[in-house]
């Protein structure tokens, strides 16, 4: 169930057209979960600041997860998740943040059921 997140004031024009291709595949092999479960999801052309700066790309991201989170996989998931951001749609990491959700089976539902 891993969904990726990413609000962006960056214009949709700019956003590749394999870029929720590409950035499934980042997911999926950050969190080692079958693709048929990765969930990537993008919102271009917010209305968003970032240190008080709104003409400067930027970008607010989650990643909610049944497991495979935790202090040292963040750390992981951050740099390469940021890596691919930046290099895909030149927003500085520095005007990014990157939220963890480690959801509880018995809270996710999916085909009809929950995954507990």
């Amino acid at each position: 169930m891993p969904t990726f997140v990413i609000d962006t004031n960056v214009a949709l024009s700019v956003i590749p057209d394999d870029f929720l291709e590409k950035t499934s595949n980042l997911v999926q092999s950050l969190v080692d979960k079958p693709m048929k479960y990765i969930c990537v999801h993008i919102h271009p052309e917010q209305i968003m600041s970032f240190g008080g700066i709104s003409t400067e790309p930027c970008a607010q991201m989650s990643l909610t997860s049944v497991g495979k989170l935790g202090l040292d996989e963040n750390k992981r998931y951050t740099a390469a998740i940021m890596d691919h951001i930046n290099r895909i749609l030149n927003i500085d990491k520095d005007r990014m943040y990157l939220t963890f959700h480690d959801m509880e089976r018995m809270n996710v539902g999916w085909n009809g059921n929950t995954f507990a």
